[in-house]
């Protein structure tokens, strides 16, 4: 457990391969965790929504812990990529580029 917030404990987990929304899943349910939703607005009931209508992946939008949620990936809803927290902002995931990364699960 990296974090507690929101009243979920939360997990840094290894995304295996390509940064994809479908490997994001895989990684927290195969630990037995729950992936999070950047915003509500990619919600289609495959993560839960933490942060309602803010960005989890855009520090300004949200209060995490800076050190914990850095550089880390956010499920985006299946037909998009995943965001990235990137220091203070956020960018689109490259799954050509972006593998073996890291993303953040609640249990």
């Amino acid at each position: 457990m990296v974090a507690t917030w929101r009243g979920y404990k939360w997990h840094k987990v290894l995304v295996e391969g390509p940064m994809t929304n479908s490997n994001i899943i895989k990684a927290c349910k195969s630990r037995g965790y729950r992936c999070v939703v950047d915003h509500r607005a990619y919600d289609d009931g495959q993560c839960i929504v933490v942060n309602g209508n803010a960005h989890m992946s855009y520090n300004p939008h949200q209060d995490f812990p800076r050190d914990v949620i850095d550089r880390t990936y956010w499920y985006t809803g299946q037909g998009r990529q995943p965001l990235q927290n990137w220091r203070g902002t956020h960018r689109w995931a490259n799954p050509m580029g972006d593998m073996w990364e890291t993303a953040l699960c609640v249990e």
